[in-house]
């Protein structure tokens, strides 16, 4: 259907510098859904904009005022979390075991997690005595410190839910306000995160959250030029969550086409240290424990969400020496696939860009794709400063699985109300195509991009107030360094 004319954005030749984070002027999208609020801004209407100031290279470059952007952006995700323990609430009022838990999608892994590690009583779930428990040691320690400040009593995994959920809500309001000091030009491009059905559905079901917030800072301490204190908030996120990895990877290969290698090796070195000292110290009382996740990692079978699930569907299940080398192959392809989305363009692509194309191939080929991992790539949309058109067919996707999973495990207990076997394929390859759909945006957004012109001044600053990428860095306005062209 052809746009409307009064629903496109005002034309460059109308908007000055001023209105360059404007989200309806900038995104179809956004100016239809201004309708309900009153309408898009005024085509002659200014922004109030101000120095970043700092001492980066950026710090000439005028940016919005960001306060009242992030406050607002960051009390939405906060009710959103608030609403994902309504969507849970079956469960806080009849308790989280049983077959219910799936027909009414309140389904969480902290309840088991919390009872099955010893947190019910207090202890560390690492301890000598235990086997661990199947979450890295980041999130293992943190849902340890809050289990002592459950009451004891029949409520008590009630109650460890409900502080995460408190938890929860905190740590998505610092990762909006994060993101928008991160998009210094484009403040806005958080309301990606704040206003992400995700936060309601899939926040209180693990702990994935924490992860993606250490991660996130990592990137915009990165992004002011601090590669070593990026390492150490990115050895933490590794510690949380293993896929903060791939961001360290990502950065690196970046750094190399924009010939930064020694910001990204201190980066990358920090980070390999912040990790392992994390890891040793908890190893202090649980010795060998602290690496249960990944022992456990190594000995899973194909699980839901993940394509390796469908020959399980058909009756012909993968071997399990099969689905560990593909999953391996599949991290050795989400390299090869980052390398060449930051070699081959003309112009070099967008943090975010490379690495939701990594994640996503890193997800495709992974033994399962549980639905909390969705949480990885949000933030990412919003960095990579994707359009809303290619937001919101994911997330349908996204929310589509979300209901089917629940049906068809419900369907474990109660078979007469199970989703048949092919139709929760269906829903799967559905939530496969979404996957797809967002790292084909992020490609083609980086290839359409022009090749930047050659540098006219030799001031840094000059030329790194002009880089699209607000996550570059150390790479920012820099030269490239390291190219790949075909003749």
């Amino acid at each position: 259907m052809p746009e409307s004319k009064d629903a496109r954005p005002s034309s460059q030749s109308r908007r000055g510098p001023s209105r360059e984070s404007v989200p309806s002027d900038t995104d179809p999208v956004i100016a239809r859904a201004a309708n309900v609020i009153g309408g898009p801004l005024g085509r002659y209407a200014a922004m109030s904009r101000r120095p970043l100031g700092g001492t980066g290279a950026r710090r000439h470059v005028p940016v919005p005022r960001w306060r009242p952007i992030a406050a607002a952006l960051a009390a939405c995700a906060s009710l959103f979390v608030a609403l994902g323990v309504v969507q849970k609430s079956y469960c806080f009022n009849h308790g989280w075991g049983g077959g219910e838990v799936f027909w009414h999608a309140c389904y969480s892994d902290l309840p088991r997690v919390y009872v099955a590690s010893g947190l019910v009583n207090g202890s560390f779930p690492y301890g000598p005595d235990s086997d661990g428990i199947a979450v890295p040691v980041g999130t293992g320690v943190v849902w340890w410190a809050i289990s002592q400040f459950v009451p004891a009593g029949p409520d008590s995994t009630s109650w460890f839910v409900g502080l995460w959920a408190v938890v929860a809500a905190g740590l998505a309001a610092v990762l909006v306000v994060v993101t928008v000091l991160t998009c210094r030009r484009t403040p806005w491009q958080a309301a990606h995160i704040a206003l992400s059905p995700l936060l309601i559905t899939l926040v209180l079901i693990s702990g994935d959250l924490l992860g993606v917030v250490l991660v996130s800072v990592g990137l915009l301490l990165w992004s002011r030029e601090r590669p070593l204190w990026a390492g150490v908030l990115l050895g933490a996120a590794t510690a949380s969550r293993s896929y903060a990895v791939f961001a360290v990877i990502v950065l690196f290969v970046i750094a190399l086409r924009a010939g930064r290698g020694r910001a990204a090796t201190q980066m990358a070195g920090a980070t390999l240290l912040t990790w392992s000292v994390i890891l040793m110290l908890a190893a202090i009382p649980a010795g060998t424990a602290v690496i249960a996740p990944y022992r456990t990692w190594l000995g899973a079978g194909a699980e839901f969400g993940a394509p390796a699930y469908l020959p399980e569907l058909l009756g012909h299940p993968l071997p399990l020496g099969a689905l560990t080398a593909l999953a391996i192959t599949g991290w050795i392809l989400a390299i090869l696939a980052g390398m060449a989305a930051t070699f081959l363009p003309a112009h070099r692509p967008r943090v975010a860009e490379v690495l939701i194309v990594v994640l996503v191939v890193v997800l495709l080929t992974s033994k399962a794709i549980p639905v909390q991992s969705s949480l990885w790539l949000v933030p990412l949309i919003a960095l990579a400063g994707l359009r809303w058109r290619d937001h919101l067919p994911w997330v349908a996707c996204e929310l589509l699985y979300f209901m089917a999973v629940w049906l068809y495990l419900g369907g474990r207990v109660d078979p007469l109300r199970a989703l048949p076997d092919q139709w929760y394929a269906g829903f799967l390859l559905l939530r496969c195509a979404g996957l797809t759909w967002l790292a084909v945006a992020a490609v083609r957004q980086a290839i359409a991009r022009p090749a930047a012109p050659p540098m006219l001044s030799d001031d840094p600053l000059a030329t790194a107030a002009e880089d699209p990428d607000e996550v570059a860095g150390p790479a920012a306005g820099r030269p490239d360094a390291l190219v790949v062209t075909f003749s």
